[in-house]
């Protein structure tokens, strides 16, 4: 009696077994067949990659630009100034100047009176000369004879009352001294003209200056010979 009363109660506990064991090993299985999946932390997007065999790759496509429209820039053409049409006042006038009238030369002064050759006067007469310089400048000046002495009165021209003027050319050099006296016009008496040669050529001269600077100068000697009257 006992027996009987058990067996109902074993048969649903081990039906209830059995099927606790059905559903564990299910769900091994489901477990079991799932792939392995790698650690995604939850809310991430999964990255997909295509694997590709060497080879297969396709030649990239090349980018081509997109072709910018060109602007062309129309430009116009410049104004062209219009000129005035010269006027006759405007144009280029061309005067003739008349000659100018030559300036005249200044007026010579006279001349002091000529050296008297008697001997016993201590310095020269003197006579306002051109002096040329060495640059053809002309300037008018006095020649200074620094006190030299006059020539003599040659004796024999003294016994026969012999006169008469000879006139010289001294070429002096910056320092004042004669180069050369040369005869430029003669009195007509030899010993007269050898007087005043001898004389001239030991004398010395103030240079000729053209402002600060001394230049060499050509000067002309008048010597006058003249007897006084003793009475």
């Amino acid at each position: 009696m006992l027996l009987r009363l058990l067996q109902p109660s074993y048969s649903k506990a081990f039906l209830v077994a059995a099927g606790l064991h059905a559903t564990l090993l299910f769900a091994v299985g489901v477990v079991l067949k799932q792939p392995p999946q790698f650690g995604m932390e939850f809310g991430r997007s999964s990255i997909e990659v295509d694997l590709v065999a060497a080879g297969m790759d396709a030649p990239p496509t090349p980018l081509v630009p997109n072709p910018r429209p060109t602007t062309v820039e129309e430009r116009l053409p410049e104004p062209v100034e219009e000129l005035p049409e010269p006027t006759p006042e405007d144009l280029p006038q061309f005067v003739e100047e008349r000659p100018r009238p030559s300036e005249s030369p200044p007026p010579v002064r006279p001349a002091p009176p000529l050296h008297r050759g008697d001997g016993s006067s201590p310095t020269p007469g003197r006579d306002a000369t051109t002096i040329r310089a060495a640059r053809g400048a002309m300037s008018e000046a006095k020649p200074d004879y620094l006190r030299n002495p006059p020539p003599a009165y040659p004796e024999s021209a003294r016994r026969l009352g012999q006169e008469g003027t000879v006139l010289l050319t001294a070429e002096v050099n910056a320092e004042g001294r004669p180069l050369s006296v040369t005869l430029k016009r003669s009195a007509g008496i030899r010993c007269l003209d050898e007087a005043a040669l001898a004389a001239v050529r030991k004398w010395r001269f103030s240079p000729a200056r053209i402002g600060s600077l001394q230049v060499a100068s050509r000067v002309d000697i008048p010597i006058r010979f003249q007897l006084q009257d003793s009475r």
